[in-house]
């Protein structure tokens, strides 16, 4: 079973291969039944397939996205939480976007993500 510290160095680590977005990295972070849930998307992503998809699409067409996770802790024995705050252009309009949140994430007992919940703060 990975533990706290493991699954903090884990969830450091899918964070990292977001930015630039390494579609393998991200893919191999994820339980093949994993749900993905963001007001930025709208929806409930369910599957690592669809999860990727909707990731490329917004990578695309939000290249420069630089994110930081604030903090990052253990809120049980397979859920992590982070403070995380984001910049991003987007191509279409040129608009920047700034968003800044809290994410919910849980593990299987083998490390891989198989739930993010995200919410965004004013």
């Amino acid at each position: 079973m990975t533990t706290g510290p493991d699954l903090i160095a884990r969830l450091a680590a899918y964070h990292a291969a977001l930015q630039p977005f390494d579609a393998d990295q991200v893919s191999a972070a994820y339980a093949t039944d994993a749900i993905y849930t963001s007001p930025g998307i709208g929806r409930v992503l369910q599957g690592k397939v669809a999860i990727l998809a909707a990731f490329t699409d917004y990578f695309t067409r939000y290249p420069d996205q630089q994110s930081q996770d604030n903090q990052i802790a253990l809120t049980g024995p397979l859920t992590a939480c982070t403070e995380w705050s984001l910049t991003a252009t987007d191509q279409l309009t040129g608009q920047t976007t700034t968003r800044k949140g809290r994410e919910t994430v849980t593990f299987t007992p083998a490390g891989l993500i198989t739930a993010i919940t995200v919410e965004d703060h004013p």
